[in-house]
């Protein structure tokens, strides 16, 4: 069980509540007067008490639900909620388990368990809006919404930021020491199944420097400073993020799928992008963005909202 933090410091500033963090999180990106539109709900998964953030347009409205990426929570896409809710549409950004508000071991999940999380929240958009649901998910959450995609044919599109195969060897080259992990693979699986429960940083395997930050410099200054975000995770989740299978193969996924991603990302390289994106056989559009890179979905909303609600529009 995972209790939002009380009195701690973010830097020089302190914050009595997490939400007077996001309050200040808010004003310093211009937003603040959006802050009383956002409502929260929970649900389960799997026993799992999940946190949604949550902009509510109407019940007759479609609906996005944002996969966040690494470490991070619902609340860290804010900009691109905002941007969605003016287009039309609800939207709802969880935390899924082991994130954020979520409970759950911290950083403790696997790939087929974040499915499970983003297939129990289609449920509730269904339930309580109606069966018009897409996804839009970023980095890790584009790699979920795809396995999702495989697997619940009640999405009716998606947009993903970066998508991948993690199950392929070809993803060694995401990991920021590809050739120490080609190497260190076999043993990580070994390891995640000994030591399932043994946390790992996440800066080990990933480059956090290199993703920019608006406020914070980088990626790792801010999982540093934030309260809510993962700093490590476990044995087992890493062996499910080199070893996931999807439920049926890249080229028989038949939902209408956008991919985006910046031309200077470090992580996800464009020529891997798109050997990934080319096995689609789905309609589909790929969208490269000059100048931008992981952090596409947090620096750049104002260059991409429009592409990503067009698209969404397109599809209804």
């Amino acid at each position: 069980m995972n209790a939002p933090p009380k009195n701690f410091n973010v830097g020089d500033k302190f914050f009595e509540t997490v939400h007077d963090y996001f309050h200040d999180l808010a004003y310093q990106r211009g937003f603040e007067k959006y802050i009383p539109l956002f409502k929260e709900d929970y649900i389960y998964s799997d026993h799992h008490r999940l946190h949604l953030e949550m902009l509510i347009q109407s019940p007759s409205s479609p609906t996005i639900i944002i996969v966040p990426g690494t470490a991070i929570y619902g609340f860290c896409y804010a900009g691109i909620m905002i941007k969605l809710y003016e287009a039309g549409f609800n939207v709802i950004a969880p935390d899924l388990r082991g994130h954020g508000r979520s409970t759950g071991v911290r950083g403790d999940y696997t790939i087929d368990e974040l499915v499970s999380d983003v297939q129990h929240i289609i449920s509730y958009a269904i339930k309580n809006f109606n069966p018009h649901v897409s996804l839009l998910g970023s980095s890790q959450g584009a790699i979920v919404s795809l396995y999702t995609a495989s697997k619940d044919n009640r999405i009716e599109s998606m947009v993903c930021q970066n998508i991948a195969d993690l199950s392929a060897p070809e993803t060694a080259q995401l990991t920021r020491h590809q050739n120490l992990y080609k190497i260190l693979r076999p043993m990580i699986i070994k390891a995640g199944e000994l030591l399932p429960n043994t946390q790992v940083p996440i800066a080990s395997y990933l480059n956090l420097e290199s993703i920019k930050l608006s406020y914070y410099g980088n990626l790792k200054n801010f999982i540093a400073q934030d309260p809510l975000v993962l700093k490590s995770i476990s044995l087992r989740a890493l062996k499910s993020l080199s070893t996931a299978k999807m439920h049926k193969p890249i080229e028989h996924i038949d939902i209408p799928t956008m991919v985006i991603s910046g031309k200077e990302d470090t992580i996800f390289p464009i020529a891997y992008t798109q050997s990934i994106f080319d096995k689609l056989q789905c309609q589909k559009e790929l969208k490269i963005y000059d100048d931008c890179d992981h952090a596409l979905i947090h620096e750049n909303v104002d260059l991409i909202h429009e592409d990503i609600s067009k698209w969404f529009l397109k599809i209804y």
